[in-house]
């Protein structure tokens, strides 16, 4: 079916450039060469040399859709969770179902046999979880609430994380993918950095998909700007509109970060992966992060403060949205003696057990926050007035109390969930198909270099100009002093020679 319909369109690309009248416009090849046409407007005349290149054309992009009907495709995950997962999993079932081979290596594990899927299981994401939760807790209790914003994930996860990069990189079929050839690699960076060497060896075109709003690193590589002055940084609680001392706090804040990432957790990712192929000349994870063709990013615009974006930053926040499946008898039979009051769910995430999922949307939230995005996702709902967010360290029985009575019973909680869902809905086409569309994008233009942002090879100093700020600065200081030492001159000579005149009068 595929070869057939290949061969439709390489013969319909021929005729058209035969004969230019069959697709009026298109010139027979002239729009690709720039010949010129007659007087007619649907006579068209090229010459066999053009024609010729147009056919030679027609066969690249015919292979390039090939391509993009039916291409190889890795997703690799050595650390992940299951919720983070579930962000992107309908994309790669999406991508297997429309005739890709796709390939998912990462921990977590599925009983579904879905066509052109393959599975390959990496380190025991249960243990490592196991120890999550208690670190989480002890560093809530243990920590003020202001603090916390600064004990960064990867320096308290770092052990756990570092141990399931070492099991994965020792794992046979971890090891035999070395060998095989890809045509795309879609890789979840957060806490994945130990992977950033695998996807080196593989040397194909990379797409980044962040499962949360954008960091500033990932951003930062791709050459998008992430200014503090009001780009809230995450894991703070700080609107887009800073105060003075909020932009203070934000701009502290990511720089912290930043260093923390580069001078801390970065080396130690990359001796595991150096160690783990047998490799001691890999690239750093900066510079392999760099040469990725497009990042897909869990984010909306009606949900994260505006910023700007290069245009090899897709938002396809909700991809995995699907449509409401009915719920279990017993489960219906609880709603339903509910009555108008409704349930209240209380669910931990994907990290602790759960016996249930959200039921329908629209609803509003009292989140408490404990574990990596969860704090950005609930200050961003209190913000935007459809939640509302209680600190574990200060929590007691009244404020919970309260909170829940205020979700349940003021309007207008209710009325801004609504009116958020009905923004989310509003898009020109579904997140999903947006996403296999730009994936698509890729494999089409072999890596879509011509989205690549010259600043994501620019250094710190170079990228926000202070260099230029810089000579400016020594422009203008050295313009000051001269200026200085003209007046002291001046004014020497103005002085001296009043002086002067003052002795001589004195003298006679």
């Amino acid at each position: 079916m595929k070869f057939l319909l290949l061969s439709l369109i390489a013969v319909a690309l021929l005729l058209a450039s035969v004969n230019g009248a069959a697709f009026p416009g298109f010139g027979g090849g002239c729009w690709w060469t720039g010949c010129q046409s007659e007087v007619h407007l649907t006579n068209y005349v090229c010459p066999a040399n053009v024609r010729r290149t147009f056919v030679d054309r027609t066969i690249i992009v015919a292979t390039n859709f090939d391509l993009a009907l039916g291409a190889k495709i890795l997703s690799v995950s050595f650390v992940s969770t299951k919720s983070h997962y579930l962000t992107y999993e309908a994309l790669l079932l999406e991508l297997a179902e429309r005739g890709h081979e796709v390939t998912i290596a990462n921990s977590i594990k599925s009983s579904k046999e879905v066509k052109n899927v393959r599975r390959i299981y990496t380190y025991d994401s249960d243990i490592m979880l196991k120890g999550i939760s208690p670190k989480t807790y002890k560093a809530k209790e243990t920590t003020s609430k202001f603090w916390s914003h600064f004990n960064v994930p990867f320096m308290t996860y770092y052990s756990m994380w570092e141990e399931a990069c070492k099991a994965s990189y020792k794992m046979e079929a971890i090891q035999k993918l070395r060998k095989e050839k890809f045509d795309l690699i879609i890789f979840p960076p957060l806490w994945n950095d130990c992977a950033y060497g695998l996807i080196h060896e593989l040397n194909t075109s990379v797409i980044l998909y962040n499962q949360m709003a954008i960091m500033p690193w990932v951003s930062s590589s791709m050459g998008s700007p992430s200014l503090p002055s009001f780009v809230p940084m995450m894991y703070y609680n700080f609107p887009d509109n800073m105060t003075f001392f909020e932009r203070v706090g934000n701009f502290f804040g990511t720089v912290f970060y930043h260093v923390v990432k580069t001078y801390y957790y970065e080396p130690g990712m990359e001796k595991v992966y150096r160690e783990g192929l047998g490799n001691p000349n890999l690239p750093s994870i900066k510079d392999i992060e760099k040469n990725a063709s497009l990042a897909l990013v869990n984010s909306n615009i009606n949900f994260v403060p505006p910023r700007p974006l290069t245009p090899d930053i897709i938002e396809v926040g909700g991809l995995y949205l699907r449509d409401a499946e009915p719920l279990p008898k017993d489960l219906q039979a609880f709603c339903d003696g509910a009555g108008n009051d409704g349930i209240i769910l209380l669910s931990f995430g994907s990290i602790l057990k759960v016996s249930a999922m959200p039921l329908k949307t629209r609803v509003p939230m009292v989140g408490i926050p404990m574990f990596g995005e969860q704090q950005w996702n609930i200050e961003q709902a209190a913000l935007k007035g459809y939640a509302v967010s209680l600190s574990y360290q200060e929590l007691s029985e009244e404020k919970l109390s309260k909170a829940i009575e205020d979700v349940l019973y003021k309007a207008e909680y209710r009325q801004k969930a609504n009116f958020a869902a009905q923004l989310y809905r509003d898009q020109l086409e579904s997140p999903l198909d947006r996403a296999v569309y730009w994936v698509e994008y890729v494999l089409r233009y072999q890596g879509a270099t011509h989205l690549r942002s010259v600043g994501r090879d620019l250094s710190f100093i170079q990228y926000y100009s202070l260099d230029v700020i810089s000579f400016f600065i020594g422009i203008l200081a050295l313009a000051a002093v001269i200026i200085a030492l003209a007046l002291r001159a001046f004014l020497r000579l103005v002085l001296g020679s009043s002086k002067n005149k003052k002795l001589k009068k004195k003298t006679q």
